[in-house]
């Protein structure tokens, strides 16, 4: 996990984990980024309980059930300051919707961490590679910084105002 992308959320801040990609991602953002308030959204109650439990300490841990990812109503729009997406947009059945969703959930200047894997030659699931630069080029986001190799894509984008078309 790429979390040296991710310096700046120390003390304080909330973040939004859509999906959990590994055992114990919520534990480790919590002891590498210090926020105020971790979200984590995933589509498997079990996976929401253990990983709420992982985490002790002050940094307050808010499990979210939804059913598809790239949808959750229930929280508020502007009002996360990161979002890690890791392995989740590849199972978002709306790719465009997904990241129609993070810009809604993200305040202006927030910061999304998309991790990825890739279609290839001996992996039948996965991004397209130009599906994924078309994602990540959507009005609303600034890329940072991309990098596609081995089967992976990495992207750091920053909400931006959406550009008005004339």
């Amino acid at each position: 996990m790429p979390w040296s992308f991710l310096e700046g959320l120390d003390g304080g801040g909330r973040c939004l984990i859509l999906g959990v990609a590994y055992p114990y991602i919520v534990r480790e953002a919590v002891e590498r980024l210090n926020p105020a308030e971790v979200v984590v959204v995933e589509t498997s109650h079990e996976v929401l309980e253990t990983e709420a439990k992982a985490v002790q300490g002050a940094v307050r841990v808010k499990p979210v059930f939804t059913r598809v990812i790239e949808r959750v109503v229930e929280l508020p729009s502007s009002s996360f300051d990161l979002v890690i997406a890791v392995n989740s947009l590849e199972r978002a059945m709306q790719k465009r919707g997904f990241m129609t969703e993070v810009r809604r959930l993200l305040k202006e200047g927030g910061r999304v961490l998309i991790v990825t894997r890739l279609r290839t030659f001996f992996r039948r699931s996965g991004l397209k590679g130009g599906e994924f630069e078309k994602l990540i080029s959507m009005d609303g986001f600034q890329v940072v910084h991309k990098r596609v190799s081995w089967g992976r894509a990495t992207a750091l984008l920053i909400k931006t105002t959406i550009s008005q078309q004339p």
